[in-house]
């Protein structure tokens, strides 16, 4: 780690993806191309963009795409403690629509559902960290509870969590910063305020309607997208934008200017053919 940077740990959610560019009702691709993907990969790069220095933690196979995955964050500068397991790596395949809309379909290796995380390699890069993100991956479950138990808050993105998913429960029980997408779930506030969660900030992205949040002593604001240069690819636009909004908010920024600058490196990562923008 550079000394004086801030310092973050993300856990889980690397993956190799495969983007096809297509235009609806057409068999036609008019491109395709590969790249590194999943949400810890998303905040973490775009984490590094901003400045932070970054461990990363994930799963990945015995495969090449594990090695691409590899060579891809050593050359951005991430510090990546890969648990192995034997088999392949998780794979994406994206089709990208020219509205910047996209269908994934996803590869997950069920052998990474039954990893055992190595909680005192866990624990030891979370001592020191500034910030603690769990990616909702079965694997991360027991990570919480080492979080927990050093006191260090912990940031999760439920993306378009539906409030019903039984998956994402304890990921949002335990978040102290949290973040998900209107997408799934239109009535969010509703939700919200019914007091079950124990977040300090929340934050709720509608897309190119932009942002709503709250921290726990405060009333809800809205904030509108940014407009972005032009739209390449929207893979990682929710990880940019947590990266943007806990840069300001441990900045002491208050909850209206880290929505700002949630939504204005979102407007960023969009323009970018990778999941994150390059520094600065």
């Amino acid at each position: 780690m550079m000394d004086g940077s801030r310092t973050a740990v993300v856990l889980g959610g690397v993956s190799w993806n495969t983007m096809v560019d297509v235009d609806p009702g057409s068999r036609l691709a008019r491109g395709v191309r590969d790249a590194i993907g999943s949400a810890g990969a998303g905040e973490a790069m775009n984490l590094t963009s901003l400045g932070w220095d970054v461990d990363l933690w994930a799963v990945l196979g015995t495969d090449d795409a594990a090695d691409r995955i590899r060579a891809g964050l050593d050359e951005l500068g991430i510090a990546l403690h890969a648990h192995v397991a034997d088999g392949p790596s998780e794979r994406h395949v994206n089709l990208m629509y020219p509205d910047g809309s996209r269908d994934s379909i996803m590869s997950l290796p069920p052998i990474h559902d039954v990893v055992e995380p190595d909680l005192d390699l866990i624990r030891g890069l979370m001592v020191t960290a500034d910030l603690v993100s769990v990616v909702i991956k079965e694997y991360c479950r027991p990570v919480l509870s080492v979080a927990r138990g050093l006191a260090k808050p912990i940031w999760v993105d439920l993306h378009d969590w539906d409030g019903v998913d039984p998956h994402h429960v304890e990921f949002f029980e335990a978040a102290d910063h949290l973040f998900l997408s209107s997408a799934s779930m239109p009535e969010w506030r509703d939700f919200l305020d019914r007091g079950e969660t124990r977040a300090q900030t929340v934050a709720v992205t509608h897309g190119s309607l932009g942002a709503s949040g709250r921290s726990a002593d405060g009333d809800w604001v809205d904030v509108p997208a940014a407009a972005a240069d032009r739209v390449v690819d929207t893979n990682g636009a929710g990880d940019a934008f947590l990266a943007g909004f806990a840069t300001a908010w441990l900045d002491e920024e208050d909850i209206e200017a880290a929505l700002t600058a949630g939504a204005s490196h979102a407007a960023r990562a969009v323009a970018s053919p990778n999941l994150a923008p390059g520094p600065g």
